[in-house]
Formats: structure tokens, C-alpha cells, sequence
């Protein structure tokens, strides 16, 4: 299990356990045996049971974002320490440089026709990178390259007859 993978979990054990302690709580506090049968509900009671919930739930999400912020990919992509030019078409990649040095690299993908899904893959044939690239729309997705060698891009949306041979190459360089 990587890094990534063990944040998402250890993230969604979190939110599931958060999500059980107050279901516990809401079934705790509702319960009808805690009053007397045939009694009026004390108005009072329920006003401050209702800001506890609105509180409650205010801090419950900024609890989520303040953990999650980190993790938005798009605040990483000043870092970059090159930019691809990928032009996506019936049924071809194009990029420009087609060779980059290792690092943090930015892959700005256009395409001129149709819907495509841009997939980058290292010399393992591990995917590493994946956007949705629409017709006339700059697509960005930010890619750490850390492995020399070349780099195969694939579509992942089917778009055509010819999607299957839909391929394209960048080289790594140290």
C-alpha cells in the first residue's frame, strides 16, 4: 500500500467512524423512553439540541476540508518544472516537447475533435497520470516523472473505429 492509499483509508475510516459516533449520538438523544410517557417535549431542550447539531455539524466539515485541502492536485502544478504540449486527435497524440527531463511535469492537453481520456504510463506500464480531455478545452494534469525511459499515453475514452491504436510517446531523460 503507498502513501496515497493510506491516506484515502486512514481518511475514510476517519469519516466513517465520525459518521457512527453521530448516528450513535442522534439515536441517543431521540430516544422516546428518555421522557415521560404522555409528557409535553420541552421546547427549550430541543432549541439548544438543534445549535449543538448545526455547531456539531459546522466543525464536522471544516474538519473534512481543512484535512482534505492538501490533497487538491491543481495546487501543485506551480511547482512544475516542465510543461507538454498534447494535442489529442482521431486517433493520435501529439506532444511538444517530446522529450523532457525528470521532474514534476505539467501536461496541458487539447483535443480538436472529439472526447478523449488522456492516460500517461511509465516504462512499468504503470498509469501515472489521467485526465478527461474534451473538444476544445485545455485540459491540465500534473505528473511527478521520476523514472528515465519512455512513457506511453494511451486514450481511455472510447472515441472512435481507431481508439484501440490511439497511442502516443514521451521520452524521460535524467
Amino acid at each position: 500500500m503507498n502513501a496515497t492509499q493510506l491516506t484515502i483509508t486512514v481518511m475514510y475510516c476517519a469519516v466513517t467512524a465520525i459518521g457512527v459516533v453521530a448516528l450513535a449520538a442522534v439515536i441517543a438523544t431521540t430516544r422516546r423512553s428518555k421522557r415521560e410517557a404522555g409528557s409535553e417535549p420541552n421546547i427549550e431542550k430541543m432549541e439548544r439540541g438543534e445549535n449543538w447539531w448545526a455547531i456539531m455539524t459546522v466543525a464536522i466539515l471544516v474538519i473534512l476540508f481543512a484535512a482534505t485541502f492538501a490533497g487538491i492536485p491543481w495546487l501543485n502544478r506551480a511547482n512544475a518544472d516542465s510543461t507538454v504540449q498534447v494535442r489529442a486527435l482521431q486517433f493520435a497524440f501529439v506532444a511538444q516537447p517530446a522529450s523532457v527531463p525528470a521532474g514534476t511535469i505539467d501536461f496541458e492537453v487539447k483535443s480538436d475533435d472529439v472526447s478523449h481520456g488522456f492516460a500517461l504510463y511509465d516504462p512499468d506500464n504503470v498509469m501515472v497520470a489521467q485526465i478527461q480531455v474534451l473538444p476544445n478545452v485545455t485540459s491540465t494534469v500534473t505528473a511527478k516523472l521520476d523514472k528515465p525511459g519512455p512513457y506511453t499515453i494511451r486514450c481511455l475514452e472510447f472515441c472512435g473505429f481507431n481508439h484501440h491504436n490511439m497511442i502516443g510517446r514521451i521520452e524521460v531523460t535524467q
